[in-house]
């Protein structure tokens, strides 16, 4: 059966628009990041060693209702979750510290925080590790 653009379209826009909404979920349980003024700026050796974040099931259930959307499939140009090469290049261009503030300000098609405007800045930091870490998938 072929889907006709118009039916495409709704499927897809249907699908984006689900998947907003579960991300705001005001329920969901902090992580027990610590605040992004106690954070310390991380390189990419001691960001992909951070393995009490990736591991943290909070901070899986955060990425699962506010990054999975886009970061699993790579939509709009969000680099995919666990694409270490893609990762790798972003991070040694721009630098972590970069990427956790585009990622708090928005950039491009993602809105500031993008789905998890209940997040401290701490946990946005550990969203962008957990997403940069190959074992973040």
């Amino acid at each position: 059966m072929q889907l006709s653009f118009s039916t495409h379209t709704f499927f897809v826009t249907t699908f984006l628009l689900l998947s907003l909404l579960a991300g705001c979920d005001s329920d969901s349980e902090p992580s027990n990041a610590t605040d992004s003024a106690d954070a310390a700026p991380r390189d990419l050796e001691s960001a992909a060693s951070d393995t009490a974040a990736v591991n943290d099931q909070a901070l899986v259930t955060l990425y699962q209702r506010s990054c999975f959307a886009c970061h699993s499939m790579g939509a709009a140009g969000a680099p995919r979750t666990g694409d270490a090469q893609v990762w790798s290049a972003r991070i040694a261009e721009k630098g972590m510290d970069t990427l956790v503030a585009n990622a708090i300000n928005g950039i491009g098609s993602m809105p500031p925080k993008g789905l998890c405007n209940q997040c401290t800045d701490a946990e946005i930091r550990d969203l962008v590790v957990y997403m940069s870490t190959p074992t973040g998938r």
